[in-house]
């Protein structure tokens, strides 16, 4: 697996980090918070309900670290919350 990219933007309230992935499993996405957790420390993700931030490896991956990582979903059926939707509909 090659070096993962992501851009941050930040403003007074928050920290973005939209992560792009050569392959995307359960694996990158585990190797991904790690990189998050080691970088701010305890941190809350928000993500959408793909099949690799939902997976058993990453549930118990997600167990094992609950003091300092979470992950929220987003709500099914709420597109306007997740800024690679609106991505995708431009593309579209």
């Amino acid at each position: 697996m090659g070096p993962i990219t992501y851009n941050i933007t930040k403003d007074i309230r928050n920290i973005y980090i939209i992560q792009q992935y050569d392959e995307f499993d359960s694996e990158s996405f585990i190797d991904y918070l790690k990189q998050i957790q080691k970088r701010f420390g305890k941190c809350v993700i928000f993500v959408d309900r793909a099949r690799p931030h939902r997976s058993k490896i990453t549930r118990k991956y997600l167990d094992v670290n609950k003091d300092t990582i979470r992950v929220k979903y987003f709500p099914v059926g709420s597109p306007e919350f997740n800024a690679v939707e609106e991505c995708w509909r431009q593309d579209k």
